[in-house]
Parts: structure tokens; sequence; C-alpha cells
């Protein structure tokens, strides 16, 4: 779901900048002149010609004689329309797929639920104390200690608001100087308690006490401190 939702975002990102790359194409095309340089013969001798329409009507107007380069900055006018309307053309290709896109991630993010299920076991030093369970709105903890300093969660049934300020007392302050620092380096976008203690695994100089998510293979001596 998480992926999901970030290429949701990053869709939205691309688009709000193809249509700032539009409106700056548009803005200059409408100050190109829409013309052709034709070259006709005059008594003999050939001159260039700005052809255009204006009311209605196809009019012309004499640049000159023809020589080497004099009508070079009308034909640069007209070739950087040319590449203006076809970088146009592609954008808008590009626009519409990405909308499309964009639209379909939509549906599967409205399908979703936008809470994600997860678990995690809570360890004193290599002791099992507790497994957690979190499904929609609650969350189910199974305890395995009775002993008040390996325990970090109540056992039963508790919300999510719960979890998440008991999850903040094994992560950094949100408040210390350094904070945006910590983050980054760990890849982690914002403060949220979770993503810092799956990074962390929620050790603490003051205690053994460390969790395990699915998958991991380690052990006390791995992620304590102390």
């Amino acid at each position: 779901m998480k992926k999901i939702y970030d290429y949701y975002k990053q869709f939205s990102k691309e688009l709000e900048e193809i249509d700032e790359r539009l409106a700056r194409i548009d803005k200059r095309l409408q100050e190109l002149p829409t013309e052709t340089i034709l070259i006709k013969k005059v008594k003999g001798k050939p001159y260039y010609y700005r052809q255009f329409r204006e009311e209605g009507r196809t009019k012309s107007k004499s640049l000159g004689a023809v020589k080497p380069g004099s009508a070079a900055v009308e034909e640069h006018q007209i070739m950087e329309r040319r590449q203006l309307l076809d970088e146009k053309k592609e954008l808008l290709a590009l626009c519409d797929a990405f909308r499309k896109a964009e639209r379909g991630l939509k549906k599967e993010i409205d399908k979703k639920p936008m809470l994600e299920d997860y678990s995690f076991e809570v360890y004193w030093k290599d002791e099992l104390t507790a497994k957690v369970r979190v499904k929609g709105k609650d969350v189910y903890v199974s305890s395995y200690s009775d002993q008040p300093g390996k325990r970090l969660f109540p056992a039963g049934k508790i919300s999510r608001f719960q979890l998440n300020e008991i999850l903040k007392t094994r992560c950094w302050d949100e408040g210390r100087p350094d904070i945006n620092e910590l983050l980054r380096v760990r890849g982690i976008k914002e403060y949220n308690p979770l993503e810092i203690v799956r990074k962390t695994h929620g050790v603490s100089w003051n205690d053994f006490i460390w969790l395990r998510f699915p998958g991991e293979q380690i052990t006390a001596k791995d992620v304590l401190v102390r």
C-alpha cells in the first residue's frame, strides 16, 4: 500500500511539473509569430518574404534581398515554434498517460484501508516478552512476561493511539535540533514512530528491551547499545 501511495504522489508531482511546462510553452508560442519564409524573385533577383495570416487573409512582407543569414532571426523563430509544438504534443501525450495511471492508483488507494496492518515481537535481551498485532484500528498484545521491567506494553487490546504513544518512548525526541539529520541518514522522510523503530528496533540506553519485525534474523547482541 505504501508503494502505491508513493507512486501516486510521484505521478501527481510529475503532472504538476508538466502543467507548469505547458503553461510556459503556451506563453512563448503566443509571443512567437506564426509565419513561413518564402523566396520570391523580383526583377530577376531573389527576395525573402515573410508570409502570415492576418484578419483571415494570407499576407506577405518583404524581408529584403536574399543574403546569407539575412533572415536568420525569422528562421530561428520558426524553428523554435516547431520545436515547442513538438514538445507540447509529447507532453500532452505523457500527461494523458500519467493521468490514467494516477486515476488507476487512486482507485487502488480508495479500495484499500490507509491504516497498515503489521506485527512485531518485543524482547528483553533474547527473551520474548510480547507479541504485538496491529489490525485496522485495534492493537492486540499477547504478553509472555509478568515482570514489569521487561514489559513495554499492557496485555490485551489497546488503540493505535496508545501504541503510537508507547513507540514514541522508544524514539528520539521530536523537538531535538538535529532530528531532521537523524531521520535523513536513516532514510526516513518524516517523524513517524513506527518507521523510526523499524530502523532502530526501539533500543534504549536505559534497558534491554528491543523490537523484532517479521523476517529479521537478529538477536540482542546485534541491536542492543549496552
